[in-house]
Order: structure tokens, then C-alpha cells, then sequence
């Protein structure tokens, strides 16, 4: 069997497209160092994403 066929090149195809397989999906990565990459992410019981991942980023001032 082809390795373009394999059910798990399926679902890696099936998150980067942004869809939802087994409460998990690929979120795609906006600044920083990593931006333009997707991380595949557990959803939390609420359907949303991981606090760190929802919140915006910015600048910490240390004072």
C-alpha cells in the first residue's frame, strides 16, 4: 500500500485542511517563529481550543 493512502496520511491531510478528527485539529500558527506551520491540538470538552492558543499575543513589560 501506498503511503499516500494510509489512514494515517488521511487524517494529517484531514487537519491541515482545519477539519475536526477525534476531537483534534490542526491550527494553523499566525507570528512569531513559527508562523505559517499548523499544531495539531486537543479541543477541550467545550469544542475550543487550549487557553495559550486562544489568546492574543503582545508584549510583557517587567517592571
Amino acid at each position: 500500500m501506498a503511503t499516500e493512502d494510509s489512514e494515517h496520511m488521511k487524517t494529517v491531510h484531514r487537519w491541515l485542511a482545519g477539519e475536526t478528527v477525534n476531537n483534534t485539529v490542526g491550527i494553523r500558527i499566525v507570528g512569531g517563529p513559527f508562523s505559517g506551520r499548523t499544531k495539531i491540538v486537543h479541543l477541550c470538552q467545550d469544542g475550543t481550543p487550549p487557553s495559550p492558543l486562544r489568546a492574543s499575543g503582545g508584549l510583557v513589560t517587567w517592571f
